[in-house]
């Protein structure tokens, strides 16, 4: 955090046309007229939401244009594991990959973003008894909102809500640096000019304990949905807050920080997981492709940020043989062959079946996540062999012999400018269920209730149920591989492999691509080195950004071996 730090005057637009959120940004400066007036209250806290972290595009704080991204942009974090490469060879996703990332320069870096945020919602907890807004017991004039009771909502009701969201935002926004930093500043203050900061770092169980209390102060403050007043669908519930309580819980059992194995941990993550799940608040989507795209109102959906129209996935990932088509991410061979069979077994190129027609009769999830040689694309086969019309040969064609499928609309025609909702979903109920299948899997074991959780993610999709009589040992793989599938290109993969502190096993090394050859009405497949990665030890933390380090005299430290 900077030593000093002065008036911030944020000029932010919202990329996403919240119908919640879509009110003009409101800067800080002026305390006294934002928390003594309505509007201007309920836009400081819709600013607070911009700070939302999008996978895809990065924080969403950079740049109001849907397509212009910030830092790995639409490399996205997959092209930073074993799962994808991105085709833009100058992206700064590569310097992750060849592990020339510094404190100086890591294009994944969002500590300056989240600490703008931390400081927005320190700021409001400071302002907030000032809120003059009406006579409390009276509805808020001009306004037309409802609350939980079904009533125009009056300002008592709407402080309390307010409150509640900045306490789960400033907890969500830590949640977000801890998972990259480990133990952060915690900062619960705001200052002025000239004021000193204590910019010592807390331990990461600290900054775990102000989460899980701000989640706390969180939950009695907020409603339970927003059924009674739809244009708010999105803000956070206490189902939200419980959500996010099992991740933070979870982040805090896994290896990389319960060295100790301590299983009590463990046990904590999921009996919040089982206490989302019990609540019936969410459930999986019938269609695992409607959790992505044309997702509005999804049942899946816990946190999201709303895009109502966009076609900036479409437009940088369609394979370059279509018109408009940027090609930008390759699936590589090594996630292609982690899809199963569709009967639930392993694909093997060792099975002449399978090695004959590698793409027939597997995973369900594979067909609406990989467009590979053949696949039916927006009227035409995709052609990604040596010489087709989106393989080797083509400027800015697939190095890897794949294309991205999953978030992309098929119905878009990116020519005409055609675009449809994308919500990006920053947690949703599959992972609740697989968070829920790990914990208990470590906490107790394989039991009834583990199996239940993988194998109701596993029917959505269409797959197999798992088979009886695993030891904890296997069904730790099994969860783990359908972690991999299920969130292919989401994000958690990268995640996932630091907390489980197995990415120098996993990102060390080669990544494979396809080359695929015709001859006649035949096709010849030689599995490829694509690129050597780097992976090291020290990487399993973000580096605190030197910059930070220099403006604390040094009094920040350093995360180790960076």
């Amino acid at each position: 955090m900077h030593k000093y730090i002065g008036v911030c005057l944020l000029a932010l637009s919202m990329s996403s046309c919240q119908d919640y959120l879509d009110r003009p940004v409101v800067s800080d400066v002026d305390e006294e007229r934002v928390f003594t007036d309505y509007n201007l209250t309920y836009q400081f806290v819709n600013d607070l939401y911009s700070y939302r972290i999008d996978e895809y595009r990065g924080a969403n704080t950079t740049n109001g244009d849907i397509g212009t991204v910030s830092f790995l942009g639409a490399g996205m974090l997959a092209s930073a594991t074993d799962d994808s490469k991105y085709s833009e060879l100058s992206s700064p996703v590569n310097f992750l990959n060849s592990g020339n990332w510094t404190p100086s320069y890591n294009p994944a870096n969002i500590w300056s973003d989240m600490y703008s945020a931390v400081r927005k919602a320190n700021l409001f907890f400071e302002n907030v008894d000032r809120m003059v807004l009406e006579t409390y017991d009276e509805p808020i004039r001009d306004n037309s909102e409802l609350a939980p009771d079904g009533n125009l909502i009056t300002a008592e009701q709407l402080k309390t809500r307010l409150t509640g969201e900045v306490y789960f935002l400033r907890a969500y926004y830590y949640y977000e640096l801890i998972r990259r930093y480990g133990g952060v500043p915690i900062i619960d203050q705001t200052y002025e000019l000239g004021d000193e900061v204590n910019s010592t770092r807390a331990s990461f169980e600290a900054c775990v304990n102000f989460i899980l209390d701000d989640l706390e102060s969180a939950r009695p403050l907020l409603p339970e949905n927003y059924n009674y007043y739809q244009a708010n669908k999105g803000r956070a519930t206490q189902p939200m807050v419980d959500a996010f309580k099992a991740q933070v819980l979870m982040l805090a059992a896994s290896p990389l920080h319960n060295s100790g194995n301590d299983l009590d941990k463990w046990q904590a993550a999921a009996d919040a997981y089982k206490e989302v799940i019990e609540s019936g608040a969410y459930s999986l989507n019938n269609n695992y492709d409607r959790a992505f795209v044309r997702n509005q109102g999804s049942p899946e959906t816990i946190f999201e940020i709303i895009y109502f129209n966009r076609n900036d996935i479409e437009r940088n990932h369609t394979p370059v043989g279509y018109e408009g088509g940027g090609g930008g991410i390759n699936p590589t061979q090594d996630l292609v062959e982690a899809y199963e069979m569709a009967d639930g077994t392993a694909f093997d190129w060792n099975n002449p079946v399978h090695a004959a027609a590698p793409f027939d009769n597997r995973d369900p999830r594979f067909y609406l996540s990989i467009l590979y040689n053949g696949a039916d694309w927006r009227g035409r086969p995709v052609e990604s062999y040596v010489g087709g019309l989106d393989g080797e040969g083509v400027n800015g064609a697939t190095l890897t012999g794949y294309y991205m499928r999953k978030f992309m609309d098929p119905e878009l025609d990116i020519l005409r400018d055609q675009r449809s909702t994308k919500n990006w979903v920053i947690l949703r109920y599959a992972e609740i269920l697989l968070g829920y299948a790990e914990a208990q899997n470590e906490a107790v074991g394989p039991d009834a209730s583990v199996y239940d959780a993988i194998n109701e993610v596993r029917d959505r999709a269409g797959m197999p149920a798992l088979p009886e009589g695993l030891s904890q040992d296997e069904m730790r793989a099994k969860i783990r591989h359908e972690r991999r599938i299920e969130f292919a290109f989401e994000g958690q993969r990268f995640f996932d492999t630091r907390r489980w502190k197995t990415a120098e096993d996993e990102f060390n090394g080669p990544v494979h691509g396809l080359r695929i050859t015709k001859s006649g009405d035949d096709f010849e497949y030689d599995v490829i080195e694509v690129e050597d990665r780097v992976f090291t030890e020290k990487m399993y933390l973000f580096p605190i950004p030197q910059s930070e380090i220099n403006n604390t005299n040094g009094n920040l430290q350093q995360n180790p071996m960076w």
